[in-house]
């Protein structure tokens, strides 16, 4: 289980970013960060079985008037004073007998338009679990019954059960981290009744008494739990195999990183008075939804509720030595020092360094070219219509001069990276 959950379990593949999301965080409680959109959750997901509630649940449409009267404070909905803005807190229960109690799941905002939807408590003395739903969401997924105020799911999903073994935190497609315990599940939403198209950014946790509130649609086989068992035994394999790759890593990949990632960073944010870099945040494991977004952001939007948890989540890439990197940010930057080095065996040291890269149009559009599409090959995402560049997405001939350029420093860089390792076996 525990090998299965540094493949599965988190954003990172190796034990290093293992390390690095409890310690970043949350050392406190062992949680460890996992990305319900990685491949193998995807797998997964495509192999369990469909879902529906099973039960109705109440729900009331949210309005200015009615915020402003605190007609939803029954529904955990306060007025932060701090932000300007209405937040719901969701709770869920966990725990059996006497160990029963509530624990906060997310803290999240609160818009007008939205629904807040009530499931029903499991046993006497449950606390409720409100949560927000957009309206058009609410639309898809829900349809009235004949009791006012009470409504029946509609919408599908395919469920897991938590393959890590561990307590966990997502990043929800509702915007900021939402956390689970280790008899949780993972729920992914079809985006229609065809059962076809499973969606790619509403997935999310259910705690264990949450999914009791689900049944099998008619003709499904196998449980969460009997899925997690069939499909667990491959992760486990896969996992092994990236164990193996780790242990072996060239020792020149991570030696080349270091100067491309300080290269990067000179060629691609500015310079303050003070020396540093304009502050360049990103999500810890690539999180697009922290994007340029600080700490003190995230706290100010409601993502957070301390800088401490900010700080945990995001990393200013401009001005973070490379060794401080997370295990993603250390992987973004290997993705490219490997190809180099691959390069490098390839043709030999020679002929790397007799290349005129700074004059010789042809080397540049050669060699430009090499590095461009092995960089197009490690970043799909420049293809996304929301968050992609297509100013990119195109060959090296058809970048700007100022992108060309970017390839043709790293090809410079490899060069002066030759040049003083071999300086360094001379004195040595």
């Amino acid at each position: 289980m525990d090998k299965k959950a540094k493949k599965i379990g988190m954003t990172g593949n190796t034990s290093d970013a293992e390390t690095s999301v409890d310690e970043n965080i949350a050392t406190e409680t062992q949680e460890i960060k996992v990305d319900l959109k990685e491949p193998d959750y995807t797998d997964l997901f495509e192999h369990a079985e469909y879902y529906i509630k099973k039960k109705v649940v109440s729900a009331v449409q949210v309005t200015e008037a009615g915020l402003e009267a605190g007609d939803y404070r029954n529904l955990d909905v306060q007025y932060d004073e701090s932000t300007g803005q209405y937040m719901i807190t969701t709770w869920v229960m966990r725990g059996e007998g006497a160990d029963r109690h509530a624990e906060v799941e997310d803290t999240r905002r609160v818009e007008v338009g939205e629904w807040i939807v009530t499931n029903p408590t499991q046993q006497e003395g449950d606390r409720a679990n409100n949560y927000p739903v957009p309206n058009e969401t609410f639309i898809k997924r829900y349809e009235a019954t004949d009791q006012a105020g009470q409504f029946r799911a509609k919408g599908k999903a395919r469920i897991i059960k938590n393959p890590t073994g561990k307590k966990v935190v997502i990043e929800a497609p509702w915007g900021g981290p939402q956390t689970g315990d280790e008899d949780c599940y993972f729920c992914a939403m079809c985006e229609d009744e065809t059962l076809e198209t499973l969606s790619k950014d509403n997935r999310y946790i259910l705690s264990a008494n949450d999914f009791q509130t689900y049944e099998l649609v008619p003709g499904a086989a196998e449980t969460p739990e009997q899925e997690h068992e069939k499909f667990g035994e491959a992760l486990l394999v896969s996992d092994e195999k990236e164990e193996n790759k780790e242990t072996i890593r060239d020792p020149r990949v991570e030696s080349l990183a270091i100067p491309l990632a300080r290269d990067y960073a000179e060629k691609n944010y500015p310079k303050l008075e003070d020396g540093t870099f304009q502050p360049a945040w990103r999500g810890i494991n690539g999180e697009k939804a922290y994007k340029n977004k600080s700490p003190e952001q995230l706290v100010e939007e409601g993502a957070f509720s301390s800088i401490e948890e900010a700080q945990a989540a995001v990393i200013d890439i401009a001005n973070t030595p490379y060794d401080q990197y997370s295990e993603y940010w250390k992987e973004q930057n290997r993705g490219g020092a490997e190809y180099l080095i691959s390069l490098l065996d390839e043709l030999g040291a020679d002929e790397i360094l007799k290349q005129d890269f700074v004059n010789d149009e042809s080397a540049r559009q050669k060699f430009g070219d090499l590095v461009h599409n092995n960089w197009l090959s490690r970043n799909e995402w420049v293809k996304d219509p929301q968050y992609g560049d297509p100013k990119l997405a195109v060959p090296y001939a058809e970048l700007d001069p100022v992108e060309q350029q970017k390839d043709i420093d790293q090809l410079v860089i490899l060069q002066k990276w030759i040049q003083e390792q071999s300086a360094s076996k001379a004195e040595a």
